[in-house]
């Protein structure tokens, strides 16, 4: 007799783009889910942040010459993007 048990894994993961007041693609800015990992922008401007456990993170964005924005109650939900 064979017995198992699955569990599903709730995982998501933060991806989108950072863009200047102009719309321009802002490279190597860091994307930063407060008090937890963290992803740099590639040339396009375009990060993820992969394997999320599902729930509400603040997520901040940063670059040298550029304003800090912070976005809270950023919601991470299972099997989406």
């Amino acid at each position: 007799e064979l017995n198992f048990t699955l569990e599903a894994l709730a995982e998501g993961a933060l991806v989108g783009h950072v863009r200047d007041g102009e719309g321009h693609a802002i490279s190597g800015a860091l994307v930063e889910l407060i008090k937890g990992p963290h992803a740099t922008t590639n040339l396009k401007g375009v990060f993820e942040i992969a394997h999320l456990s599902v729930g509400v993170y603040s997520v901040r964005f940063s670059k040298e010459g550029y304003q800090v924005a912070t976005f809270h109650k950023v919601r991470i939900v299972g099997g989406k993007t």
